[in-house]
C-alpha cells in the first residue's frame, strides 16, 4: 500500500493526475542487458485512485511547506526558449556529431544564456553542476547505465552523502528536449526511511534490501512531455528514467544544484 512520502507538484495547464500512474511493485528484468541484481518496475501501470492522488500530489498553496528535497516538481520551459530550441533543431539531433555542430551556432549561444537564466531562477543556491545534453536511444524501459549495463532502480550518489545526510544533497533539474514524452519512475519513500539498518550501509545495499523486502511497494511514473522538465531529489529517492515505446532519440539537459 502506498504510504505518505515525497510529493509531486506539477506547474502545468493540463490535468496533473493524467501525468502520473502507479504500478504494483518491482521485479527482476527478464530481458535486456542488466547488471546482476538489478530490479525494475513491473509494467502494470494504471491511473491513480482518488485516495492515491491525495497521497501523491501536493496542494499548490502548500508548496512552501515542503523542503527542496521533499517534493518533485514538473515545470514547462518558457515559450521563447521552446521556440529557440526548435529554431536550431536541437530537439531533432540524432548524434553527438550533430549536437556539436548545433552547439557551435550563434543562435545556440543565445539559447544557452536564456536557458541558464531560467534555470538559475529556480535555484536557492548558485552552486550548479552542469551535466550537459545527453542523447540516448529511445524505447528503453529503464535508462541508467553503468559499464554499458542497465542498473535498474537506484539512488544517485554524486555528493556521496551517508544515508543520514541524504536530505542535504543536491537535487536535479532535467529537461526533455526531444520529440517524444519520457518518464520518471520513482518510489516516494525518502532514503532515510528506507531502512532501520546502520547509516553506514552503502546506499546500493539499502536500495536492494528495500526492494527485495518490499516487492509489492508501488512505483510511481511521471510523464515528462517535450519541453517539460522535472526537479527531483535523485540522491534521496529510488528512481530511474524510461523512454519505453519511443521511436526517436531521447534528448535531455540536466543540471544539479539546489532547486526549489
Amino acid at each position: 500500500m502506498l504510504k505518505e512520502g515525497i510529493k509531486i507538484l506539477a506547474e502545468l495547464s493540463s490535468s496533473d493526475d493524467r501525468l502520473v500512474s502507479i504500478n504494483n511493485g518491482t521485479e527482476s528484468p527478464q530481458t535486456g542487458n542488466y547488471a546482476q541484481g538489478a530490479l525494475i518496475p513491473k509494467n502494470t501501470f494504471r491511473s491513480l485512485s482518488d485516495s492515491e492522488k491525495n497521497i501523491v500530489f501536493a496542494a499548490k498553496e502548500n508548496t512552501l511547506n515542503f523542503g527542496y528535497n521533499e517534493i518533485i516538481k514538473v515545470v514547462t520551459l518558457p515559450e521563447n526558449i521552446q521556440n529557440d530550441i526548435k529554431k536550431i533543431n536541437l530537439n531533432m539531433v540524432e548524434s553527438y556529431e550533430e549536437l556539436e555542430q548545433t552547439t557551435a551556432l550563434d543562435d545556440f549561444k543565445v539559447l544557452a544564456k536564456d536557458l541558464m537564466t531560467y534555470i538559475l531562477s529556480k535555484t536557492i543556491n548558485s552552486e550548479i553542476h552542469n551535466l550537459g545534453i545527453q542523447i540516448e536511444p529511445g524505447n528503453e524501459y529503464t535508462t541508467t547505465k553503468q559499464n554499458d549495463q542497465y542498473i535498474g532502480l537506484h539512488i544517485d550518489s554524486w555528493d556521496k552523502q551517508p544515508i543520514s545526510e541524504r536530505e542535504k544533497s543536491k537535487n536535479r533539474i532535467c529537461f526533455n528536449i526531444g520529440k517524444e514524452a519520457r518518464y520518471l519512475y520513482f518510489i516516494n519513500i525518502p532514503a532515510n526511511q528506507l531502512s532501520t539498518e546502520s547509516s553506514d550501509a552503502e546506499i546500493d545495499e539499502i536500495v536492494t534490501h528495500f526492494l527485495v523486502s518490499n516487492p509489492e511497494y508501488p512505483v510511481l511514473r511521471i510523464r515528462i512531455n517535450p519541453f517539460e522538465g522535472y526537479i527531483a531529489p535523485t540522491e534521496y529517492i529510488i528512481h530511474d528514467g524510461s523512454t519505453s515505446g519511443n521511436l526517436f532519440k531521447d534528448i535531455t539537459f540536466t543540471i544539479r544544484s539546489y532547486f526549489q
